[in-house]
């Protein structure tokens, strides 16, 4: 089974208490998230707390400790939106079934990349 970010980086920053900055989580947009989400479990779980799909996903993002998200709006409405994402917390059950779909499946040159850099920077940090 192919390992995640979750079941490395955030482990490995948590540990270390450094803070993961989600920058624009959703710039690809909710249109991506719901092609793989076929199930539409996002769409249910924002039924479940009466939230929109988008500020589900904003929140389940404010519910991986360490991560702080910066979003990115055009409009006010969409501001006010975001902002809906903030001062409540999925349950426990919700955050397990979003964990379950595949929302981002990286392409195997971008995994390799990531890798190599991990690498490097785990090398450049042990020389400092």
């Amino acid at each position: 089974m192919e390992r995640t970010i979750e079941d490395e980086l955030l482990p490995f920053c948590r540990s270390r208490q450094i803070t993961v900055l989600a920058f624009s989580p959703l710039d690809t947009g909710l249109d991506n998230l719901r092609q793989l989400d076929q199930a539409d479990v996002l769409g249910q779980v924002a039924c479940q707390v009466g939230k929109t799909p988008a500020q589900v996903a904003l929140n389940w993002c404010l519910c991986q400790e360490p991560v702080v998200v910066i979003f990115k709006a055009s409009t006010v409405e969409h501001v006010r939106e975001n902002c809906g994402a903030a001062g409540w917390r999925l349950d426990s059950e919700q955050l397990k079934v979003l964990n379950q779909v595949p929302f981002r499946r990286r392409r195997p040159i971008e995994r390799l990349m990531r890798r190599m850099a991990r690498r490097i920077l785990q090398r450049v940090g042990r020389n400092v």
